[in-house]
């Protein structure tokens, strides 16, 4: 069994194995969309704009926490994010 961990890519979502880094799966945000659509009954252009607008608070969070120096401050991250500010 290989142990995969989620890495956020550009418009997708990549697995790869963490014991050698090798991608395993890669979903695109249409493939999320898609899946959300076909599970939760949700139309496509709601669960495709709903991806997008996570994709694009998770890059946001990941570039945040990659300009903080020391530990970061959960309440206030999440408060930045939410108003589109940044370190």
């Amino acid at each position: 069994m290989v142990e995969v961990e989620p890495v956020l890519s550009d418009k997708s979502i990549v697995f790869r194995d963490k014991s050698n880094g090798n991608i395993v799966l890669e979903l695109s945000l249409e493939d999320l969309a898609d899946i959300l659509e076909f599970r939760y009954a949700m139309p496509w252009n709601k669960s495709k704009e709903t991806m997008e607008r996570a994709a694009i608070v998770i890059a946001d969070v990941l570039y945040m926490v990659g300009n903080v120096e020391g530990e970061v401050d959960k309440d206030l991250l999440i408060d930045m994010v939410k108003k589109r500010k940044y370190f």
